[in-house]
């Protein structure tokens, strides 16, 4: 199943927005890469969002660019993924209700905390009655709205679809993570995350959008996405066999892979770290782990394949050795795409950037 991306917008823990590409990488060693905001007033009215919480102003302004930056009016059809959706306005539910002693609450909060909060906001924006899904698969939650949009797509090829990834992480969740050890105790710099023989990994969040469509632009290149398989769980030598029948088969110019850094999981890329003439590189250190970064990981090829080469500056992503330098910086028109949230949910990308004809 594939598409073409006829544009992608990314608020991350990077410079990711409004450019489609890293200038400048930000690096540091804290517990938790947040998402850096924009200036909502200029995309979205301050009263319409007043009462919204960050990751869902987050989600809705980079649903906006990507409809603004497709040159469309208005989606066909608005599909949406996330693994906790709106965990602020979930945890001052709660506090509320366990203050108030389940008296008279304020309804905001539980509203903005319901899963289909964002689709419903875009609805209203665009002014839409049409097609409105959303997924909270965990890790699965990205690859089942692309699956979804994909189908719809093939029965309406005709449509845009807007598909929404967005997760964020607030000091409460991080504390309860950190008790099942999802996070490292001996926090390190983003360039050292990799070599990391620690368990644990670094937490982050983010909002990625992106509009799909069956149609080729005749003007510009643009990248198709394949969707390639999806698991909940797999063993290890599956999973390396899979990723070498892919890379045999398709050939890439360059793999992404999900290797946050965790010692427990590192063996789920022992197969790429194998593969010595294909760089293989990890985003983790840029995005942090969330439940919906592999929508990042296809925000980052995207930017990839678009400029056509790998910079110097993502060297210290690289999680194998190639033979020699110039298989950094040879030209990238194939992209491998391998994601798993800590040992579950794994899921395999194709992107390729097709040439206008």
């Amino acid at each position: 199943m594939k598409a073409y991306i006829k544009s992608i917008s990314c608020l991350s823990a990077q410079n990711s927005f409004p450019n489609n590409e890293l200038d400048m990488l930000i690096l540091n060693s804290t517990a938790i890469k947040h998402a850096i905001e924009p200036n909502y007033k200029d995309y979205v009215n301050a009263g319409n969002i007043r009462r919204l919480n960050r990751i869902i102003k987050m989600a809705l302004v980079t649903a906006i660019d990507a409809v603004s930056c497709a040159n469309i009016l208005k989606p066909d059809a608005i599909i949406s993924a996330t693994g906790k959706g709106s965990l602020t306005d979930t945890e001052k539910f709660l506090m509320n209700l366990f203050e108030d002693h389940e008296r008279l609450l304020n309804p905001v909060n539980f509203i903005n905390a319901t899963y289909n909060a964002l689709n419903g906001l875009i609805g209203v924006h665009y002014q839409l009655s049409s097609y409105c899904n959303m997924y909270v698969h965990r890790g699965l939650s990205c690859y089942s709205a692309l699956s979804d949009a994909i189908l719809l797509l093939n029965e309406e090829p005709s449509q845009n679809i807007l598909i929404n990834a967005y997760d964020e992480m607030t000091p409460d969740h991080y504390f309860i993570k950190n008790r099942l050890e999802y996070w490292k105790s001996d926090l390190c710099e983003d360039h050292e995350l990799l070599n990391s023989t620690s368990q644990g990994t670094r937490a982050g969040e983010g909002a990625i959008s992106m509009i799909l469509s069956l149609n080729k632009d005749a003007v510009n290149n643009q990248v198709c996405l394949e969707l390639l398989g999806a698991k909940n769980k797999s063993s290890i030598s599956a999973i390396s066999k899979d990723l070498l029948t892919f890379i045999h088969t398709l050939k890439p110019d360059l793999i992404l892979c999900g290797y946050n850094g965790d010692i427990r999981f590192k063996d789920y890329v022992s197969t790429l770290k194998e593969e010595h003439n294909i760089p293989v590189l990890s985003w983790k250190p840029l995005s942090g782990e969330f439940e919906t970064a592999d929508s990042f990981g296809i925000w980052f090829g995207h930017s990839i394949l678009k400029k056509g080469f790998l910079d110097d500056k993502y060297t210290f992503l690289q999680i194998n050795q190639t033979k020699s330098q110039p298989e950094f910086k040879k030209k990238i028109e194939r992209i491998l795409i391998y994601n798993h949230f800590f040992g579950k949910d794994h899921v395999v990308y194709f992107m390729t950037l097709d040439s206008k004809k």
